[in-house]
């Protein structure tokens, strides 16, 4: 089986993490894509990160719909922080069959090098690219040569962070994430999320 493993904070699950998954699912003919939370993300030991729990309750909801997305509560057993190469090891030794696609983003593939033993993450898994504004995925690593493949996918600049700015100033996410993820976060008062924002009609 072919699964891309798609890693993530999703804090919280938008639009273009839908549309990249599909994308790469689509594009490059994948059973499965497996979204993966982060419980600890080592690049942002310095900010502040919603709950796990409601992360992945969010993931679950996100993609409720797709009969060939997963959400894997995998990382919460981990050792901390959430480093790549130890949820890939992890997943192989569970599941030693399958061929994995790591799907990231060109902002990523840029700063490879100071991810964990990033050598051994190519070795383990192909890398799936999405494109992002002010990334070249031209790369010189030569570790990367042969493990990176473009995800033909619009560029979009949407990020959780301006989602959450949206709902911090009390506006509007409709269309920005999906309903039940929109739902979802008016129930929990995330990011100090108005509740009628959930439930108007306009």
């Amino acid at each position: 089986m072919k699964v891309g493993l798609f890693g993530g904070t999703f804090n919280p699950p938008h639009i273009a993490h839908l549309l990249v998954a599909e994308s790469a699912r689509s594009q490059f003919g994948l059973d499965q894509v497996w979204w993966i939370p982060a419980y600890e993300p080592p690049h942002k030991s310095d900010q502040q990160v919603t709950e796990y729990a409601h992360r992945m309750e969010m993931t679950r909801a996100a993609i409720a719909d797709h009969p060939d997305f997963v959400a894997l509560d995998v990382e919460s057993a981990l050792p901390r922080p959430s480093f790549t190469i130890n949820t890939i090891r992890a997943l192989q030794a569970r599941y030693p069959e399958y061929t994995y696609f790591l799907i990231v983003g060109s902002d990523h593939l840029a700063h490879l090098n100071t991810w964990a033993e990033p050598e051994s993450i190519v070795r383990h898994a192909k890398l799936l690219v999405y494109p992002r504004d002010g990334y070249d995925l031209r790369v010189s690593m030569s570790y990367l040569e042969e493990s990176v493949h473009r995800i033909n996918a619009p560029t979009m600049g949407l990020e959780g962070a301006y989602v959450r700015s949206l709902l911090h100033q009390g506006r509007s996410i409709r269309y920005l994430v999906c309903e039940p993820v929109r739902a979802y976060i008016a129930e929990h008062r995330l990011y100090d999320a108005p509740l009628e924002d959930a439930t108007d009609s306009t």
